[in-house]
């Protein structure tokens, strides 16, 4: 089971620079917005190659568009069960982040 971050949680941690995001969201939706600092892998290429640039070491953080999307969740998930140890989602997604007024690319 993966533990979910919240946006306050979330916000600190990458001013802290300590951690991975990770928006598994399509690439077209990536390239036009993301929270500040994200790298792109899509939820359906978590299983390829794309992860290998993931720092098991880290603390890594999913997540994709809104409360109601479970993307992230499963995303943190199929990670866990890759054998990444520290994985968490943020269920409030892009959505959230941007009416937060929070920085995004």
């Amino acid at each position: 089971m993966v533990k979910k971050i919240n946006i306050r949680s979330l916000s600190r941690r990458i001013r802290k620079k300590n951690i991975q995001l990770v928006d598994v969201m399509a690439e077209e939706i990536h390239q036009n917005v993301h929270i500040h600092g994200a790298i792109n892998i899509p939820f359906a290429r978590l299983d390829h190659d794309a992860v290998k640039k993931l720092d098991p070491q880290k603390v890594i953080v999913t997540y994709s568009i809104d409360y109601e999307c479970p993307v992230s969740r499963i995303a943190a998930q199929k990670l866990k069960k890759s054998g990444f140890r520290k994985v968490f989602y943020y269920p409030g997604g892009l959505r959230e982040w941007l009416e937060a007024g929070l920085p995004t690319e």
